[in-house]
């Protein structure tokens, strides 16, 4: 489920990034790995925290 579409203040744990290769070390450099939970804090539109 792509975050866009998630509830705020809920946890998820991340399944799959998907991406060429470049584009899924990028993401993961900046913390977003498989099986990591995660929370969106906040929206803004186009923006999340």
């Amino acid at each position: 489920m792509p975050l866009t579409l998630v509830e705020t203040g809920v946890t998820y744990t991340i399944q799959k990034i998907c991406g060429n290769e470049k584009q899924r070390h990028y993401i993961e450099t900046l913390g977003f790995i498989e099986g990591v939970p995660v929370q969106i804090l906040s929206r803004f539109p186009q923006y999340y925290l």
